[in-house]
């Protein structure tokens, strides 16, 4: 897990690199904005960031490929509910160049340990647009299953679509890796 990214705490330096990213048509059509995001806005966003990390609300990270260090996307962590476990989750890989290459999947295997191993979460759910094949691809990979369809709940381009809703259990996540763990131990046998 984690093999070709890293991830850390986006910093202000981040800015420009998000501002080119964000941006772009391509990205901006698996988030939830339809208009291009401004520089004050991206700036504004940033500095809120560590103030709702320390109050422990909010946690976005930036994906950086491991063999050169160049940032390709950004996944967060909020609606952090301590008293029942549960938050939601997002991650983009905002080049399409850098999609199809095992990034999303490294990285949204980091992640779900920071849930199920650090923050102590019980279940971890997220959203993506029905026509998002390849991240709904990633996060059955994963272990993330439907369990609702919001029919025509985002509006982009002069069109509605609908959302899924995917969720993964800590006990679901557990014996993935425990899965793995076997695999790989007959393998190296």
């Amino acid at each position: 897990m984690g093999e070709s990214v890293k991830i850390r705490m986006l910093e202000k330096s981040d800015l420009d690199a998000l501002m080119a990213i964000l941006n772009h048509h391509e990205t901006r059509k698996f988030l939830n904005r339809n208009l291009p995001f401004s520089k004050i806005q991206e700036q504004k966003w940033l500095e809120s960031l560590k103030g709702k990390a320390n109050k422990r609300e909010e946690f976005v990270f930036a994906i950086e490929r491991r063999d050169d260090g160049k940032l390709v996307g950004t996944m967060g962590i909020r609606g952090l509910d301590w008293i029942n476990h549960h938050c939601t989750i997002g991650i983009v890989i905002h080049d399409p160049a850098n999609q199809d290459r095992k990034l999303g999947t490294d990285a949204l295997q980091l992640l779900m340990k920071v849930c199920f191993n650090v923050l102590n979460m019980h279940r971890v759910g997220l959203d993506v647009m029905a026509y998002n094949s390849r991240a709904i691809h990633v996060y059955k990979k994963v272990g993330f299953q439907q369990v609702a369809r919001h029919r025509e709940k985002h509006f982009f381009n002069g069109t509605y679509h609908d959302v899924l809703c995917m969720d993964i259990l800590e006990g679901e996540f557990r014996e993935m890796q425990e899965d793995e763990r076997r695999f790989v131990s007959v393998v190296n046998e």
